[in-house]
């Protein structure tokens, strides 16, 4: 399991947005979206402490690759709302709460994000907030907690507003969200937790 970027709305609410960019990109990202959580279910890394504390690791390794691109993209400069929702620094104090070394953290190679691109890479990043509220509840039988082990999961799930900002930015951007990127940051985490689960 890793998270959903879509929540259930009324019949008359999908009937009005349905056709939007939203929607458009989470067609687009179904399956990669999907193979993810499939590596995370069949490695277990919700059903175990060991298969957390190998899902805080190769998160850390890629959340801090995309952090590091967005930032030096200007993704704040498209969404506003993005330089308070770093956690990637709280996905390494999660690890120092349980006693698990850091990965090693590759130089950021890529090239800089257009806006069409941020867009479809802030997509990623920033649905992983939904998920964390029912990630943040299930881990809780290993113990851990918003101030031990979990911390970054507990920030991602408090601001439920932040969602919807991200969206209408999404809308009513003068540039609609590159797909393909969506796509390949999806790959990205897939080959990390791939990579964790072996």
């Amino acid at each position: 399991m890793m998270y959903r970027n879509d929540v259930p709305q009324e019949p008359a609410a999908v009937s009005r947005i349905g056709d939007s960019r939203r929607f458009a990109l989470k067609r687009a990202t179904d399956a990669a979206h999907t193979h993810v959580e499939g590596i995370i279910n069949s490695a277990g890394m919700f059903a175990s402490l060991d298969g957390y504390r190998r899902y805080l690791v190769a998160t850390l390794a890629i959340r801090s690759r995309y952090e590091s691109l967005l930032d030096a993209s200007g993704a704040a400069s498209v969404w506003p709302a993005w330089s308070g929702r770093h956690v990637a620094h709280l996905v390494a104090q999660d690890l120092d709460d349980l006693g698990v070394a850091h990965p090693a953290i590759a130089e950021n190679a890529d090239r800089l994000l257009n806006p069409a691109e941020l867009l479809g890479a802030l997509y990623v990043l920033e649905g992983s907030s939904l998920g964390a509220r029912v990630l943040s509840r299930l881990v809780h039988a290993f113990g851990v907690s918003a101030d031990h082990g979990a911390r970054h999961l507990h920030a991602q799930a408090g601001d439920a507003a932040i969602w919807r900002d991200f969206l209408s930015v999404l809308d009513g951007a003068a540039t609609p969200p590159c797909h393909a990127t969506a796509v390949r940051v999806f790959g990205d985490f897939a080959d990390a937790y791939a990579r964790a689960a072996r």
